[in-house]
């Protein structure tokens, strides 16, 4: 591996980037949310299978605040999902100025956003690890069965692709990744706004509540 100083060093295959941080990047351990390989973010828990240019990945880089915010999503997700059992995910990405996660089944106003930052804080305080695994198809069709949208954009891949979910706590998500190690990184969030959005933007399609935080 070849690292931003210049220096290089040789590691088994499949060592974790997370080991390669701890001994390339010492001074700046703390700050690490995940690792660069060849331009690519991964997740600090994955292995390095190739050779090539290694970096970390912090809070100051946009690939870094984009894996916080969308971490957050997650963060934020499994918090709703604790308070109110019956409802339903759909996306939940980072945006310019933080994120947001849509919702079927929740009727929430302003009022509620307390109930949900006190859980978003309890989440955070328990450090939960978000723990990726690869699937297949039918696997994910099987355990995303009562989660409607889910199915709707598993329908939509390429047969054959393998697809990635992230498990943070009881909530499992399917999701490409990266994500920070640990719901503790997140320090904070705070509601911006809840809005009415339709699925897929398209008004012929089930209006969703839409929660913002950043």
């Amino acid at each position: 591996l070849k690292f931003p100083d210049g220096s290089e060093a040789e590691y088994a295959k499949g060592t974790k980037a997370e080991a390669v941080v701890k001994e390339k990047f010492k001074k700046d351990l703390a700050k690490a949310l995940g690792s660069k390989l060849n331009g690519k973010v991964i997740d600090l828990s994955l292995p390095v299978d190739e050779s090539g240019e290694f970096d970390i990945v912090t809070f100051d880089d946009e690939a870094g605040l984009d894996m916080f915010r969308h971490s957050s999503s997650h963060v934020m997700a499994l918090a709703v999902k604790r308070i109110y059992k019956d409802v339903k995910v759909a996306i939940g990405p980072s945006i310019e100025d933080g994120f947001y996660y849509d919702f079927d089944n929740l009727k929430i106003s302003d009022a509620d956003l307390p109930q949900i930052e006190d859980e978003i804080k309890k989440v955070i305080l328990e450090k939960l690890p978000f723990i990726r695994r690869e699937i297949t198809r039918e696997e994910g069709l099987e355990l995303f069965k009562d989660e409607p949208y889910k199915i709707d954009l598993i329908n939509d891949l390429p047969l054959g692709e393998k697809l990635t979910t992230y498990k943070l706590g009881e909530f499992e998500d399917l999701c490409r990744g990266p994500h920070v190690p640990d719901s503790g990184v997140i320090g904070a969030i705070k509601f911006l706004k809840v809005a009415g959005a339709y699925w897929r933007g398209d008004s012929r399609n089930k209006m969703l509540t839409r929660i913002y935080a950043t």
